[in-house]
């Protein structure tokens, strides 16, 4: 019984495919002794093939232009045998009334066929008769299934209009942006009440809660990063405003020889980072406001600097399309260095002559994102494109004046062995101005300048190793090079420009490749 299933799928495949008359049968089954099983040899008689000649509307009503663009059934592509095959394409078609208001638009698929002078050949006119209807207003919309969730948080989402024209459009848009209030897990559509003698009807929005609060762990081991802990609580909906609060840390012990140089075994060093996040959406009915404290602690071995960050920042984002989102953020940040214990002794009085203090950097930032990735997380076709330009100092003061700007672009495509072809370009350029322009290359806060080296940029490196590694002294007075990096063999100092691309191919495991290794 399994193995006439199958059969029926073979001939449900080719007639699909244009082939109406096709059977499927097993023809003989024979021992194999090299395979050591049965072998079934299938015959499939295909018989002629149907092809669509022409694809015609016949309209009852007014429809709107262009009903025909983008169907997939359209002139010389095999007919199906089964017009439910068809049910896409009409709901294209639905869809596209719906955008003018018909909503009880009513489309029934005829196919018409012929012989040709191929005996192999079969000829299909395809008819779709569409009975249009009506242009429906939309003359109430009614909000059900909030407990906790305001209902003016829903209303403020919602682009239908009352009195105006039913657009699907509105519909669609409607529904993505409840869903990313990130309040709701479904969200559905109900025309409750038709009126057919005025053209209205109302319209019931059915919404699905979820938990609003929620907690998270975890924990990770990596080679720089040895033990990481991560916790988060946050509210997605504050007094049912619809306001996300969150708070996030990330605390994590690295063992590093810095750069070789110490005399003993490493010991462990302790950083962190703590998070205050609070977002306010549909600020001004278009944009989210977000508000971020933050205060961290970070060991950068390959410089022989430990630094310790304390800032907030506040960014106003909008989405410009359903695939991209400008952003724009105002950052002020506190940064004091100090020296890696780890580093020899005879390193302080280096590090003193630098003579490294705690500074202040302001700037602000916009960046312009599009996502057009199949899957965020393991993607397999499509791109992501990111922009970002930043400038500090100047009216806004602090202690730095730098411009900052950076582009990455990634691809994602399937290959014909298998897996995905992954690429990414990434441009970089920050340059000081102003007062910090007199310091040189080291007008550029070391935080600010890029890097390359680690599981992110270049593997085989250890992080943000590769750079700028000069050692003659007098290129580095020439260059003005006023060296925050205490560290005299080979330091990453980093980069006032970066050019970086990767190229590499993700192919699933044979075994593991079914629990996504």
């Amino acid at each position: 019984p399994i193995f006439e299933i199958e059969l029926k799928l073979i001939e449900k495949y080719y007639r699909r495919n244009g082939f109406h008359n096709a059977s499927a049968e097993v023809d003989t089954i024979y021992f194999d002794d090299d395979k050591y099983g049965d072998v079934l040899r299938v015959i499939v008689n295909e018989g002629p093939q149907t092809i669509i000649s022409s694809v015609e509307l016949e309209a009852i009503g007014n429809l709107p232009d262009k009903l025909q663009e983008g169907l997939h059934y359209i002139n010389g592509v095999p007919a199906p045998a089964d017009l439910n095959n068809l049910g896409s394409d009409i709901y294209l078609i639905r869809t596209r009334c719906w955008e003018d208001g018909l909503l009880k638009v009513a489309i029934e698929p005829v196919m018409s066929f012929y012989a040709t002078e191929d005996s192999l050949i079969h000829s299909a006119e395809l008819l779709y008769k569409i009975t249009a209807g009506s242009a429906y207003s939309v003359s109430e919309i009614r909000i059900s299934g909030n407990v906790q969730t305001q209902t003016e948080i829903i209303e403020r989402e919602i682009k239908l209009v009352n009195g105006e024209l039913f657009k699907w459009s509105a519909v669609e848009e409607t529904q993505l942006r409840i869903l990313e209030t990130s309040l709701f897990r479904d969200v559905s559509f109900t025309p409750v009440e038709i009126d057919t003698s005025n053209a209205t009807v109302v319209m019931e929005v059915q919404v699905v809660e979820r938990q609003p609060s929620y907690i998270e762990f975890g924990l990770g081991i990596g080679s720089r990063e040895r033990i990481r802990v991560l916790a988060a609580w946050g509210n997605n909906n504050l007094f049912g405003t619809g306001q996300k609060l969150r708070l996030k840390t990330r605390t994590w012990l690295n063992y590093e020889d810095v750069q070789q140089l110490s005399s003993g075994t490493p010991e462990p060093e302790l950083n962190y980072r703590y998070e205050l996040l609070h977002t306010h959406p549909r600020l001004f009915d278009s944009f989210w406001l977000d508000t971020r404290l933050f205060k961290d602690k970070e060991t950068r071995g390959e410089s022989g600097l430990n630094l310790f960050r304390t800032g907030f920042s506040l960014g106003s984002r909008v989405s410009t399309s359903l695939y991209s989102i400008s952003n724009v953020v105002l950052k002020v940040e506190e940064v004091e260095p100090s020296l890696h214990p780890d580093a020899k002794l005879q390193l302080s009085e280096a590090f003193e002559d630098s003579e490294l203090q705690k500074s202040g950097t302001r700037s602000i930032a916009w960046n312009y994102m599009i996502e057009k990735r199949n899957n965020p997380i393991r993607p397999a076709k499509g791109f992501l494109s990111n922009f970002e330009i930043e400038t500090a100092g100047g009216i806004l003061g602090g202690d730095n004046s730098f411009v900052k700007s950076r582009f990455d672009y990634h691809t994602y495509r399937k290959t014909v062995l298998g897996g995905t072809l992954a690429s990414r370009v990434s441009l970089g350029a920050v340059r000081p101005y102003g007062d910090s322009l007199s310091r040189g290359a080291d007008g550029v806060p070391y935080q600010e300048r890029f890097f390359a080296g680690g599981v992110s940029t270049v593997r085989g490196y250890q992080e943000r190793s590769l750079g700028p590694q000069i050692t003659d002294q007098a290129e580095l007075d020439a260059l003005q090079l006023a060296s925050d990096v205490p560290l005299p063999d080979r330091p990453a100092r980093g980069g006032n420009y970066l050019l970086l691309t990767n190229v590499e191919w993700r192919v699933p495991l044979p075994a593991p490749g079914k629990w996504n290794i």
